[in-house]
């Protein structure tokens, strides 16, 4: 099975590949592997990058996700999102998951980000903007840090390509792992028109 990130770290095509993300090990293909795991404590789980066969999972995780926000996904919504995941893993979106500790083939916790070129700005000449959504854990898994472990490895990734804005929306359950690490609402307000 292939993985989802691509073999040369996933740069955009023709832009040479950044080096291992934070010194972490890197498979023989030069994928990388365990990110985050430096700082996770003992006896946790580490995340590692998602493959192809994890995509149902990832897909029942984010459901799990919405859910919680009271929203339903339906066949549809399945197919698109299982379609972007495939076309766009590992050029502009990352995934990265925790096996569940106890049931092979399924996972605890997976969290998808993305990255999109805005207009430069003073903050930001780059123009890189990181987004982390589907940031899920497994009902029976909660309250032991796999998100975290999640998020911390999509962190990585980010700074790995220069992504200097990191933005995420937040339910009341995961605000508080999101400031933890560094995520606030300083700054103009953020604002948003639905159709």
């Amino acid at each position: 099975m292939l993985p989802m990130v691509q073999e040369n770290g996933g740069a955009p095509p023709n832009r040479p590949a950044p080096p291992p993300v934070i010194g972490g090990p890197v498979s023989p293909g030069g994928i990388p592997r365990d990110v985050g795991a430096a700082e996770l404590p003992p006896g946790n789980p580490p995340a590692r990058p998602a493959r192809l066969s994890d995509l149902d999972e990832v897909l029942r995780l984010a459901s799990v996700m919405y859910a919680a926000m009271g929203m339903e996904t339906d066949d549809d919504w399945w197919r698109t999102a299982a379609e972007e995941l495939r076309t766009r893993l590992g050029r502009d979106v990352a995934v990265y998951v925790v096996d569940s500790p106890d049931r092979r083939g399924e996972l605890a916790a997976s969290g998808a980000g993305l990255i999109a070129r805005r207009l430069p700005g003073p903050a930001n000449p780059g123009a890189l903007v990181g987004y982390v959504q589907w940031v899920a854990t497994d009902p029976q898994w909660r309250r032991n840090g796999f998100a975290g472990t999640v998020l911390t490895s999509l962190l990585s990734w980010f700074e790995s390509r220069d992504v200097l804005t990191v933005e995420l929306h937040a339910t009341e359950d995961g605000e508080e792992l999101y400031r933890s690490l560094g995520f606030d609402d300083d700054g103009p307000a953020a604002l948003r028109r639905r159709r």
